[in-house]
């Protein structure tokens, strides 16, 4: 008598396990193989970004370059007067100039500055001009004011640093504060004013002549 029940042959059983798994095993390395390739490409074709730059330590985006020589160093007279020219000449037609000093002072009897205050005055406007002018050759402010009847310089003159150069023979050995110096015309006579600040409060005032370095007084 027969029943329903078939009996397998192991055989074949394990011959179709061993092709599926065969079968399987190809199609992971295939996709695998794929996506690799799919990498491959986007990688090739991706270009390369630049990283950002960082500010200066102001927040700035636009930091000082190392060779710009007019960001690092003070200023003498003669260059602070040629920046505040351009400003005044804007102010007014006739513009004069009638003073010039080193606002506080410095540190070094070297005739140079970190800011000085070039002033100007016009007949035609009957005010004057303040022009500050600081390292870098760049105006910080401008402020006009009443006509207070100063001389204009006219004439050539010496640059501060000669006039300090002529000072700096007369200025008393002793430890100094500050030095300040002021250009002014008197009766026609274009001077250098150099005051020492001395360390007990005390101070020395020297004229140097801005045309021949004389020393004037001191």
């Amino acid at each position: 008598m027969k029943t329903g029940i078939r009996h397998l042959n192991p055989a074949r059983h394990l011959s179709f396990f061993l092709f599926a798994l065969v079968f399987l095993l190809g199609c992971g390395q295939g996709g695998e193989e794929q996506a690799s390739g799919e990498d491959s490409q986007a990688s090739e074709g991706a270009q390369p970004t630049e990283a950002a730059q960082p500010a200066d330590a102001a927040g700035s985006s636009e930091a000082s370059q190392p060779g710009d020589r007019s960001t690092r160093e003070a200023l003498t007279a003669r260059t602070a007067y040629e920046t505040a020219l351009g400003e005044a000449e804007a102010w007014a037609g006739d513009a004069v100039l009638v003073d010039l000093n080193n606002f506080r002072g410095s540190d070094n009897l070297d005739g140079l500055g970190n800011r000085w205050v070039v002033k100007f005055k016009s007949v035609g406007l009957d005010e004057e001009l303040d022009v500050h002018v600081v390292r870098g050759n760049r105006v910080l402010q401008t402020l006009d004011g009443r006509n207070t009847d100063k001389e204009a310089i006219e004439g050539d003159w010496m640059d501060s640093p000669d006039a300090a150069r002529a000072a700096a023979s007369h200025v008393p050995d002793q430890t100094m504060d500050n030095y300040w110096l002021g250009l002014v015309s008197q009766d026609g006579t274009v001077s250098w004013s150099v005051k020492c600040d001395h360390e007990d409060g005390n101070a020395t005032w020297l004229s140097v002549d801005a045309r021949t370095g004389e020393i004037l007084e001191g």
